[in-house]
């Protein structure tokens, strides 16, 4: 399986509260919507507490400008996640998520990550 994580952080103009609820009420479903379309086999969001909430963990971050989540989208291969983007309704499609993500997400802040899953467990 060929995966990509986004660890995400919001824009500073949008609430903690207002990204969480955007993020898991608008741009999800739409994720959902472009599924087939965009090959995705898998989409999972991960939604971090505040800080606080576990503080040993907050210890473990070692940082100040924590991440408010990750989103995972999983494809059989990488080539099945390049395919959509060579034809002009999965090009649209992919430009309609991510203009529909930058309305929360900082990207610039943000990171990406890429690769084949090699899974030790489970």
């Amino acid at each position: 399986m060929f995966k990509i994580t986004y660890c995400l952080r919001r824009l500073p103009n949008v609430s903690r509260e207002e990204f969480h609820r955007y993020w898991r009420e608008v741009h999800g479903p739409m994720v959902v919507q472009y599924k087939d379309l965009l090959n995705v086999r898998r989409y999972v969001q991960n939604h971090a507490p505040p800080r606080g909430t576990w503080p040993r963990l907050d210890k473990i971050s070692g940082t100040n400008d924590p991440f408010e989540g990750t989103a995972e989208l999983w494809y059989d291969s990488a080539e099945s996640y390049l395919a959509p983007l060579n034809t002009p309704e999965g090009m649209a499609a992919a430009q309609k998520l991510a203009e529909d993500g930058r309305v929360i997400i900082d990207m610039a802040r943000s990171l990406v990550i890429s690769g084949e899953d090699e899974p030790f467990i489970g």
